[in-house]
């Protein structure tokens, strides 16, 4: 009798499967699962932040054409004075806001943007502008003024 026929035929082993996974990938997993939430975080904060500055901005602009409509200088600015104290005492707090005017109110205005646009420049008439019956005014360049001095607040 050959020995060699005595021998079983070689019998290969399953083919490795999907699951379960190994703890490497478990790891990788969780790892990759909490950056995603980190990523998804930082984002929704970036989101909120800037949502109070594009609402002013908005707010400026649906000003400007209301006023370009009527041609109501008096009130676009008090409409714009309104605005820009509510936009600082959401970024530098109420008591510090509220109790500013007149030439105060723009040196604050100033001094949160390095320029002197407020104070000497267009936006001057937010001084006094509320409070005269014949106010001329710049809309275009106090406009301007005040989008970059809301968009310099992140």
């Amino acid at each position: 009798m050959d020995p060699l026929s005595q021998l079983r035929d070689i019998h290969l082993p399953d083919p490795v499967g999907l699951w379960p996974l190994a703890p490497g990938w478990w790891i990788a997993g969780v790892i990759l699962l909490v950056i995603g939430v980190a990523i998804f975080r930082l984002i929704r904060k970036r989101i909120r932040k800037g949502a109070p500055r594009r609402n002013a901005l908005r707010e400026l602009a649906s000003h400007y054409r209301t006023f370009e409509n009527d041609g109501n200088e008096r009130k676009y600015i008090i409409n714009i004075n309104v605005l820009l104290k509510k936009v600082a005492a959401n970024y530098y707090g109420k008591p510090k806001v509220a109790k500013l005017s007149g030439e105060a109110w723009l040196a604050f205005l100033d001094k949160h943007t390095g320029e002197d646009t407020f104070a000497r420049g267009a936006g001057s008439a937010l001084a006094t502008g509320p409070y005269r019956p014949d106010v001329s005014i710049d809309a275009a360049a106090l406009q301007q003024a005040c989008k970059q001095w809301i968009s310099a607040h992140d």
